[in-house]
């Protein structure tokens, strides 16, 4: 019974020991496979390969670049190292209430003089041109739910707009005399973006004219974000679309298509513009579902940057496509593997 129970515990052993080689096999093979890879914490030497592995580098700007009123600090060594590094630098951003040209001329204002409006992607441009892209007629209106950086961007196209900052003083009283008046055929498509003087009589002329068949675009579907100092959180162009189209009586997809970022349409824009293919771009940014998204689906490496509204705590429960290549601190740190 003895050497019954001895020979148990030898071939038990082997079985352990056969499933330990199994597993550190199959643990290997991950982490080969790129499993392992994700969330790495951006040192000198990874920053260095980082930088030498890519031809462009797209932020966000927003507690990425700057944060309120200031720039993030190191941003404009780092960025001033990558140019004289050969790389070619741009700004994507989901804020629709600025121009190209209005952001550039803030980027310069803090310090970054370089910057040109070809250097700044931003949402407004991006629908008003999906608009082309889908056919919308430039004989037909465009109504407005937004601020005036995207009425602008969509009249530069050629469209003629209504509503945006022109509807922000109107009232309830107004609505009955602008139903009655409106032609919903007349309207090539409704267009959301933040607004932060969204009122009644917008959301009332907008969800009528969805409600009748006009198509509803929106700049980007950001529920909320990081508007002002600190890391408050502020109602979204998301948050703006998804009242025209409650009113309206849509159920989700709310719009009938979406241009910023985590669109694939928008890395197509970005694409084309600097004809370098995504995977010889890296996207840094402070948001997992936009930023990192963003970057992922198209085909892009990530860096996460820690100094925005993204915390350690939600980078551990990012799942899919919203787990970045990269995490650091700030933008800085990819400055020091150049030093």
């Amino acid at each position: 019974m003895a050497r019954v129970k001895q020979l148990l515990v030898v071939l038990s052993c082997l079985a352990l020991n056969s499933r330990f080689r199994e597993l550190v096999d199959h643990n290997r093979s991950l982490a080969f496979s790129g499993h392992w890879t994700k969330r790495r914490e951006l040192d000198s030497r990874l920053a260095h390969k980082l930088i030498e592995s890519a031809e462009a580098f797209v932020f966000d700007l927003d507690g990425v670049i700057w944060i309120g009123g200031f720039l993030v600090e190191g941003v404009q060594e780092t960025l001033e190292d990558l140019r004289g590094h050969g790389k070619s630098v741009i700004f994507a951003t989901n804020n629709a209430m600025r121009t190209r040209s209005e952001v550039a001329s803030r980027l310069k204002s803090l310090g970054l003089d370089w910057v040109m409006e070809s250097d700044v992607f931003n949402s407004a441009n991006a629908v008003a041109r999906l608009l082309e892209a889908r056919g919308i007629s430039k004989d037909r209106s465009i109504y407005i739910v937004g601020e005036a950086g995207l009425r602008d961007e969509v009249q530069a196209l050629g469209y003629r707009t209504q509503g945006g900052p022109d509807d922000a003083g109107k009232s309830l009283k107004d609505i009955p005399t602008a139903l009655e008046r409106i032609d919903p055929s007349s309207f090539g498509a409704v267009v959301c973006g933040l607004d932060q003087h969204l009122n009644y009589y917008k959301l009332a002329l907008a969800s009528s004219l969805v409600r009748n068949g006009v198509p509803l675009f929106a700049s980007n579907d950001d529920l909320f974000g990081q508007l002002g100092p600190g890391k408050h959180q502020w109602p979204g162009a998301g948050s703006v679309l998804a009242a025209v189209a409650a009113a309206a009586g849509r159920r989700p997809p709310l719009a009938d298509a979406t241009a910023g970022k985590p669109s694939l349409e928008f890395a197509k824009l970005i694409e084309h513009s600097l004809d370098i293919p995504a995977r010889k771009m890296v996207m840094v940014g402070d948001r997992l579902d936009t930023d990192i998204a963003f970057g992922n689906n198209a085909g892009m490496q990530t860096l996460l940057v820690l100094s925005g509204v993204t915390s350690r705590a939600e980078l551990h429960r990012a799942q899919g496509n919203w787990v970045p290549d990269y995490v650091a601190a700030s933008v800085a740190s990819l400055g020091a593997a150049q030093q």
